[in-house]
Parts: C-alpha cells; sequence; structure tokens
C-alpha cells in the first residue's frame, strides 16, 4: 500500500510514461547523455535519475547535487517502482538506493566511486541540468527518459519464450542444469530454480508449509538481512523446517563461519534453534574438510562449525531426485514457473538468452 506521497510519486512518473508517446526529440547532447544512463548495466542509475525528476516536479527547490537525500530517495521510489512495473519496464528492487548509499550529493565525486563511472558522470551532467531547468522542461526530460524506459521494455518483452511445459523429469533436470551453467546470474539461477522445486514439490503433496527466499538476490548476505540461508522451508507457524545454502561458489571455511554467525543472529532475533544446514553444490565447491561422502551419491560430505552441521548435496543431482520424486503434474508446474520467472522483465538478459536457446 502506497502512501500520499509515494501516490503523488506514482502519479508523476505515470504521466510522464503517458507524455512519453508524444514528447519532441531531445537534443543531441541531451540525447546521448539519456542513452548512456539507460543503456547501462547498472539500472539503478537510470532509477535514481527518475527519482530525481520526480522530486523536482515535486519541489521545484530541490537539488540532488547538494543534498540528494532531502528528497528522501526510499520513501519515495516504491510510487516509482509501481510505476514502472505496470509499465513491464526492467527495474530494481532497491537499485536506485543501492547506487547512492547514505544519500550523498550527486556529484562527480559520487560518481567516480561507481562501477558504471560514464553513465554515473551523465547523470551528474543530467542533474546539473535539471537543475537550471523549471517545470515544464524537468516534464519534458523525464518523458524523453520514459520513452527510452519504454523502448527498453519492448526490447525485453521481445525475448519472452512461450513453451508447451513438459513433464519429462530427465529433460528438466537437464535444462536446469544448462541454465545454471549458462547463466548463473550471480548466484540467483541455481537459488530460483531450488526454490521453485520445493515450492512445487509441496504443493504437490499439499503441504501446508512456504518456501522462503525464492524472491530474493542471491547477493544478498543472511547476516545484514536476518535471513536463514539463501532458501527455507516453513512450517505453518512460520518455523524453520529445513534451510538451504544454494552456491556454485566455493563454500569453504570462510563462507561458513559467516553463515553460522548468520544462523545465531536468526535464532536469537526468532527465538527457533537451527542446527544444521543444507548446502546445494557442485562437486567442485565442496568445503575441503568435508567428511562422510562415498563419491557415489549425491551425498558429499558434512562439516561441523560450533553447534551447526553443514551436510553437503549435489546440486545438480538433487535437483534430478527433486524432479523424480514428485508427480507429472508437479514437474510441468515447475516448468511453467521457470519459465514464468525468465520472461519477467527484472530477469537478466543472460538468462532469457540461454533459456531461449534450451527451449528452441
Amino acid at each position: 500500500m502506497l502512501n500520499s506521497r509515494q501516490l503523488i510519486a506514482n502519479e508523476i512518473a505515470n504521466d510522464l510514461l503517458t507524455s512519453a508517446t508524444t514528447v519532441a526529440p531531445p537534443a543531441s547532447n541531451i540525447e546521448r547523455s539519456l542513452v548512456t544512463v539507460t543503456a547501462s548495466k547498472s539500472r539503478g542509475l537510470r532509477e535514481l535519475l527518475m527519482i530525481v525528476i520526480v522530486a523536482r516536479l515535486m519541489d521545484p527547490t530541490f537539488r540532488a547535487s547538494r543534498d540528494y537525500g532531502a528528497c528522501s530517495p526510499r520513501g519515495l521510489y516504491p510510487g516509482i517502482k509501481q510505476a514502472l512495473a505496470a509499465a513491464g519496464i526492467p527495474h530494481g528492487k532497491d537499485g536506485a538506493l543501492n547506487v547512492a548509499k547514505g544519500n550523498p550529493p550527486i556529484d562527480r565525486q559520487w560518481a567516480g566511486a561507481r562501477d558504471d563511472q560514464a553513465a554515473a558522470d551523465e547523470v551528474v551532467r543530467l542533474v546539473g541540468g535539471l537543475e537550471g531547468m523549471n517545470p515544464n522542461e524537468v516534464r519534458e526530460l523525464g518523458a524523453q527518459l520514459a520513452k527510452l524506459l519504454l523502448l527498453e521494455a519492448t526490447r525485453v518483452a521481445d525475448l519472452t519464450v512461450t513453451i508447451s511445459p513438459s513433464e519429462d523429469p530427465d529433460w528438466l533436470a537437464t535444462a536446469s542444469r544448462l541454465l545454471i551453467e549458462k547463466a548463473p546470474d550471480r548466484g540467483n539461477t541455481p537459488q530460483v530454480i531450488a526454490g521453485l522445486l520445493l515450492e512445487a514439490k509441496a504443493a504437490a503433496l499439499e503441504a501446508p508449509v512456504r518456501v522462503d527466499g525464492i524472491g530474493d538476490s542471491a547477493c544478498v548476505t543472511t547476516s545484514t538481512s536476518n535471513k536463514l540461508g539463501d532458501l527455507c522451508v516453513l512450517d505453518p507457524r512460520g518455523a524453520p523446517l529445513i534451510a538451504y545454502e544454494v552456491t556454485v561458489k566455493p563454500f569453504g571455511a570462510e563462507r561458513v563461519t559467516d553463515c553460522t554467525a548468520a544462523i545465531h543472529d536468526y535464532g536469537a532475533s526468532s527465538g527457533s534453534s537451527v542446527t544444521e544446514m543444507t548446502v546445494l553444490c557442485r562437486p567442485e565447491d565442496l568445503h575441503p574438510e568435508a567428511i562422510g561422502g562415498n563419491g557415489r551419491s549425491a551425498y558429499l560430505g558434512a562439516v561441523d562449525d560450533q553447534d551447526v552441521r553443514y551436510l553437503f548435496v549435489d546440486l545438480f543431482e538433487w535437483i534430478r531426485l527433486e524432479l523424480l520424486g514428485m508427480p507429472p503434474s508437479a514437474r510441468a508446474g515447475f516448468h511453467s514457473s521457470l519459465s514464468e520467472h525468465v520472461n519477467d522483465p527484472n530477469t537478466a538478459e543472460g538468462v532469457k538468452v540461454a533459456w531461449a536457446e534450451i527451449n528452441a
């Protein structure tokens, strides 16, 4: 539910998207800057620019180059994000906030610390220009930005893959493995696949459980978000039944130490006692001190850290076994859910391309 200020931001953003269909082309220098920003892999930059434009239209005295935090961007963005989502425009959950943590002035110093410094420099240039514009000019620039974002939405929509859901466990296991290998998306792909498998199995068994973590970024650390692993199966009361870490990177001593600390933090805040974590990984990512695996099954071995036991399981064999352990209708449902995830505007483009190749 949006608050009153977010509703105003949403209305302004929607107006800019509507005006995009009739707005005049920008001057060549403005167009170069807008294209650079919207083409950046750091989507948070274009979302930040949209926040600044909306904030300027709400308050013409706002100066992001001096005090970006004066517009309370964290409180403003949900209204803008809702407008972007309704238009099918790829956007981040909080990308615009991550590229300007602490609400620094949007200036050269800020731009110099960004991964895509060239695009960030263009944001600074556009922000400076906005501060010399009247409201009509600000609105026009906002519509020009919106037009490019709508073109991006159309381009991404063209990558949509239409499938006939398969019930074949062998094909689905192979397809899942290929998608993970071709487009791991910083670990998001295996986490989503594992989560959707757990959901499909629970639905088939009519189990009164909830799978937490499917929509979370794999880059979110458990310690900062009070998460219990990447995925967690919860009972009807919200108590954890089984927790998973899903990785395609080495899971060594440092990762175990961080995970144990997060488990203890979770237990302290929730009152739940968790003493076991299942780690879904590739054999090459196995903890070097794991013991108990014999190389003849999906189970790879275990490691104890304080009061927590880590059970390592071959990710790809686990996927195959989960598929074999559910009825055909559940496998088809998993395939549909995975395709729906891939076709979502916010899913990484590399994942969409790989999925199209797999389902060709």
